[in-house]
């Protein structure tokens, strides 16, 4: 990998900046934050020769959500953005008009501010829910939005863009949004057979068998081909990252937009809480000679809301003015832990039986010390991150003055209301729209 961006104490020139988003990538599954199955060798390269941060959140588990809260720099219960297209769960007909919640025009997004600081924008997402409908094509000077095509296909039509943007004048901001690793999964070959020899708990006959999600018994041969989906889209990466010349004058910020539960709470998939198996994602930033040392470990708690203010302090522009998040900058720059404070998160379910009504609404607030869990059937959960990683231990009656001020904190973000007026859209799904969310996991 080539040195090739000036740092921004050296001139005034800004650099490339790469947004790379992979849908439902668990932190733990990757080499570098420690799992023990080679799922990332070329991910793990760039974390290696950039800043890897420990312990960074999401603050939602489903995708709209938690990419709304990316792009504009605050959470799901201030700028509305709340559903998935999982809120049609009985829409079982030929078609159906439903309505979606939308980017409120009033809060700039990343692109808008990448587009202030003088950049071409583009933006490209393999995921149904990161649409224009839905406000994501906002700043962008081409928006795109597939329906889990893979990551070869999305790969191809942003390769097919290189010509354009090598042909700039301008710094460009590229967001690139993967679906893979999501339901639903496949075997990718050869790396789903390796993965299956090293593992005790998997038989050759078992990895034969269809691969279907049961919620009620645990199926490792599933985690095997959520594995080798990561390797798959870890080598399409390296291709692409060559044919684009990412290693040269780009800023490269690569995130996760939320997990996956593999039964470590009695369910498989995500959005159904806001465990750490869920919001719990990678988090690091590629550019040497951007201002951007390599081998830094950041630890302290960052979310996906710190991305816009980092990157605006990077091209020196000011971030928007509703912005929630902090710049991780100088953290970036002297490998000193982050400030202490308070992340929180949010999960709205939508009712199977009442459409058009919230069935269940959940906060989490983390704190360096605990989680807390507070959903809207008053049920409560307090977990001791430090003691208590795998969020078993709910000590929410055994410390119930800590608990009481957990809960006075949620009492005051509901009270808050949000920064901006909730926006919709009407969105029209055909059938195979329909069939579509069915196999992604959104519909029953």
């Amino acid at each position: 990998m080539t040195i090739g961006c000036a740092a921004r104490d050296q001139g005034p020139e800004k650099p490339n900046v790469v947004l790379l988003v992979i849908d439902t990538l668990r932190h733990d599954r990757l080499s570098s934050y420690g799992y023990p199955h080679e799922t990332s060798p070329f991910l793990d390269e760039l974390a290696d020769a950039g800043a890897r941060f420990t312990s960074a959140f999401s603050p939602s588990s489903w995708t709209s959500p938690s990419t709304a809260a990316l792009m504009t720099s605050t959470y799901p219960f201030q700028n509305g953005v709340v559903l998935n297209l999982h809120s049609i769960q009985l829409m079982q007909t030929k078609s159906i008009e439903i309505d979606i919640n939308r980017i409120p025009d009033e809060a700039e997004t990343l692109a808008e501010m990448m587009q202030r600081a003088g950049y071409r924008t583009y933006g490209l997402a393999d995921n149904i829910n990161v649409s224009e409908a839905m406000g994501f094509e906002a700043g962008f000077d081409f928006f795109r939005t597939e329906e889990y095509i893979g990551a070869e296909e999305i790969a191809a039509i942003a390769r097919g863009l290189g010509d354009e943007l090598r042909g700039l004048e301008d710094p460009y901001f590229l967001y690139l949004h993967f679906m893979d690793p999501h339901v639903p999964y496949h075997r990718k070959q050869p790396w789903f057979d390796q993965f299956v020899g090293e593992r005790d708990d998997v038989t050759p006959e078992d990895a034969a068998k269809e691969l279907l999600v049961d919620p009620s018994r645990p199926n490792p041969v599933l985690e095997v081909a959520y594995d080798s989906e990561i390797r798959f889209l870890d080598e399409t990466l390296r291709t692409l990252f060559t044919d684009l010349g990412l290693d040269e004058n780009t800023l490269l910020v690569v995130v996760g937009d939320h997990g996956e539960e593999f039964w470590e709470h009695g369910k498989v998939g995500h959005g159904q809480s806001l465990y750490d198996e869920l919001i719990r994602v990678p988090l690091f930033v590629y550019g040497p000679g951007c201002g951007v040392p390599g081998g830094r470990v950041i630890d302290g708690d960052a979310s996906l809301l710190d991305v816009i203010p980092t990157i605006a302090e990077r091209v020196g522009v000011e971030p928007p003015p509703k912005a929630q998040g902090r710049s991780f900058w100088n953290a970036m720059r002297t490998g000193k832990k982050l400030e202490e404070r308070t992340l929180y998160a949010h999960l709205v379910r939508k009712s199977a039986e009442h459409i058009g009504a919230f069935d269940l609404t959940l906060f989490g607030v983390l704190t360096p010390e605990y989680k807390f869990l507070h959903s809207s059937r008053g049920e409560k959960k307090l977990f001791d991150r430090a003691a208590d990683p795998g969020e078993k231990q709910n000590l929410s009656f055994a410390k119930k003055d800590v608990t009481a001020e957990f809960t006075k904190t949620v009492k005051a973000i509901e009270a808050a209301g949000t920064l901006f007026d909730a926006e919709s859209a009407p969105v029209t799904l055909d059938s195979a729209q329909i069939e579509h969310l069915k196999a992604l996991g959104y519909i029953d």
